[in-house]
């Protein structure tokens, strides 16, 4: 009788650590639930009167330790693959916004400069902003979550497109609506850009500025609707707004580049919460 009894002993020992560890394995995987620890330790108690009593007690601590090693491996991995993408964004939007001021200071340029003495270069000025614009807004909406993610960007490139249609077309019938077309554009375009800025205001960096810029592309299109049919040059009066339009895209890409120089990566992470 003894030696049975030992012997019952012994197996359900063996029973109740070959159950611990499978127990332990599970909280490891996060397979282990509440209702799976109470159920396990419930068997522990009936199977093994004295080595899985010792197990039993041992169980929560491993438990806990389980969960709070697989928690901080978990944070641990994630951090830097919710940082990442973040940060690509940000350099890709410091490019697109250094890229835009460029263009817009070369054409205010070119506008002041050469198609002064040329209508050929004027007029080809004309064309080729709303067609750059076009571009720009789609490369953005490509690079920043597709067109369904940013409705108000593709809408813009669109509309820059029939704007360019529209701007050829008038020069080459000589129907002198330029500045009609344009400041009909400008206002359409600055109100999709400041509602583009506030949708990106809390996960990009220099957003305030877009909103500026959108706002004062509106007022700006007002002005030139006014204007069309005065003697005012068209070329030179569209460029004082290119001109805006590049200071503001130069300073928001000032913005995103500062903010990396700093160091405060880690506010596009805390910022998304």
């Amino acid at each position: 009788m003894v030696v049975s009894s030992g012997i019952t002993e012994a197996v359900g020992g063996a029973k109740a650590q070959d159950r611990t560890v499978d127990l332990f394995q599970g909280a490891l995987v996060g397979h282990s639930t509440d209702t799976a620890i109470g159920r396990g330790l419930t068997e522990l108690a009936a199977a093994a009167p004295l080595e899985g009593r010792r197990a039993f007690f041992l169980l929560p601590l491993l438990s806990n330790l389980a969960a709070s090693t697989a928690i901080a491996m978990s944070d641990t991995n994630q951090s830097p693959l919710q940082l990442q993408p973040l940060l690509q964004r940000a350099a890709w939007l410091r490019k697109l916004y250094f890229t835009r001021a460029a263009f817009s200071f070369v054409w205010v340029a070119l506008a002041f400069t050469v198609a002064k003495g040329s209508p050929v270069v004027a007029s080809a000025l004309l064309v080729v902003y709303p067609a750059w614009d076009a571009l720009a807004n789609l490369w953005d909406a490509r690079m920043t979550g597709g067109a369904k993610a940013n409705p108000t960007q593709v809408l813009n490139a669109w509309i820059s497109a029939l704007v360019t249609v529209a701007v050829a077309v008038s020069l080459g019938l000589k129907l002198q609506l330029i500045l009609a077309i344009f400041g009909a554009w400008a206002i359409v375009a600055g109100l999709l850009q400041l509602a583009t800025a506030i949708r990106r205001r809390k996960s990009d960096k220099g957003q305030w500025v877009m909103m500026l810029s959108g706002a004062q592309s509106a007022l700006a299109g007002g002005f030139f609707v006014a204007q069309q049919g005065s003697a005012a040059p068209v070329v030179q009066t569209f460029a004082g707004y290119a001109a805006v339009g590049a200071v503001y895209f130069l300073i928001s890409g000032l913005v995103i580049l500062f903010r990396k120089a700093k160091g405060e990566a880690g506010d596009f992470v805390s910022e998304q919460g």
